[in-house]
């Protein structure tokens, strides 16, 4: 199974990765959070968080270290059962090596689910083909992966 998941932000998709995290038993994976002032990565099963962005009064600019930093830690994931991604928007896309490494995760992957953007899948060459499921307030509560 490889798949997207998609839909308006608050609409309950990480509450469903959320619930494949703990029905598959998956061990690898990247998450982003925000604060007030950043944007953070994180790896599954890690308490290490990297600033990947700021907030400026201009929108959201790249953390090129923690970028660096981050990407460093997925060169060391290799061949997984089960990989997922909450989520990819778009400073991802302003950090090659990173995409680079996402695309060969997916690649090595059995199983991967990531979270995206609306519409954003496109972007992506690699995510470009992949099925999405639209989250929906009318199909949430009926989506098991």
């Amino acid at each position: 199974m490889k798949l997207l998941l998609t839909g308006k932000m608050g609409i309950g998709k990480s509450t469903i990765l959320n619930k494949a995290i703990n029905k598959y038993n998956i061990k690898y994976g990247i998450f982003t959070k925000k604060s007030d002032k950043y944007l953070y990565a994180y790896l599954l099963n890690s308490n290490k968080k990297y600033i990947i962005g700021e907030k400026t009064l201009l929108g959201m600019s790249i953390n090129y270290a923690g970028f660096e930093l981050i990407t460093y830690e997925l060169k060391k994931i290799t061949f997984p059962d089960f990989f997922v991604v909450d989520e990819i928007g778009f400073l991802e896309e302003k950090y090659v090596p990173y995409l680079n490494e996402l695309e060969r995760i997916i690649e090595e992957s059995r199983n991967f689910i990531g979270i995206i953007r609306l519409f954003f899948h496109e972007r992506y060459y690699f995510l470009k083909d992949l099925p999405i499921i639209e989250i929906t307030e009318e199909n949430r509560e009926n989506i098991e992966l």
